[in-house]
């Protein structure tokens, strides 16, 4: 499996604007409307890597997913929520995710696998003064934004962040990782992804809800 690359339009949750209280106030002229669309949100996905561990006719396997979000230089995030759903195929279940939650201070976390049972999460505080030394950018799990996650015995999963500490603005670079439990005769897997976000226009009040979705099917049986 080779690595996978996806680009996310967002375009105005209609849904979610409407929903909202006093959202038919807001006038979201053309030059809005071009910014949010200039926000950027993507996903890679790496390759997967099984993992030796026998259970009875399934297969596991390490999904390695790397979720950018970066705001146009006239917004900003209010937060980012990425959504990964295996549900097309059936048996595909989510073992294990990380990172579980990220809260407060700057972590540097190093995810391994133990017996192909689990993850184990190793976090360390980091100063924030430290993120642009040299050593340190090399690291790709660095996590500055708060992070929430669920999804583990399901078919999908999500991840929340918001900026923490005292960052103004939401800026996501972030290694996700999961746990893939499927049968052993499985030759594809499709993930749908969905992501959403709230986003600041300067010289609004509100934030705009902004959601972008795409399906992504790969073949892991020539991998093993």
């Amino acid at each position: 499996m080779k690595e996978i690359e996806v680009e996310f339009p967002l375009e105005i949750d209609q849904q979610a604007f409407t929903e909202r209280s006093g959202a038919e106030n807001l006038i979201l002229d053309e030059k809005i409307k071009i910014l949010m669309r200039e926000n950027r949100i993507g996903i890679s996905i790496q390759s997967l890597k099984k993992i030796e561990f026998p259970t009875e006719n399934k297969t596991r396997a390490d999904l390695k997913i790397i979720c950018l979000a970066h705001a146009h230089p006239e917004c900003e995030y209010d937060w980012v929520t990425a959504t990964v759903n295996f549900s097309k195929y059936q048996g595909i279940v989510i073992k294990d995710l990380s990172p579980r939650e990220v809260v407060g201070n700057p972590v540097k976390m190093t995810t391994t696998y133990t017996s192909g049972a689990n993850f184990e999460v190793d976090a360390s505080l980091v100063k924030a003064g430290l993120k642009y030394d040299k050593e340190l950018a090399a690291e790709k799990d660095v996590y500055f934004p708060s992070i929430t996650s669920s999804g583990i015995g399901f078919a999908y999963a999500q991840w929340e962040f918001r900026a923490g500490g005292e960052r103004a603005s939401l800026h996501v670079d972030q290694d996700l990782r999961i746990l893939l439990e499927y049968p052993f005769l499985t030759k594809f897997v499709s993930v749908k992804f969905i992501v959403r976000a709230e986003v600041a226009v300067r010289g609004m009040l509100s934030y705009i809800p902004l959601v972008g979705t795409r399906e992504v099917e790969f073949e892991v049986s020539a991998n093993f």
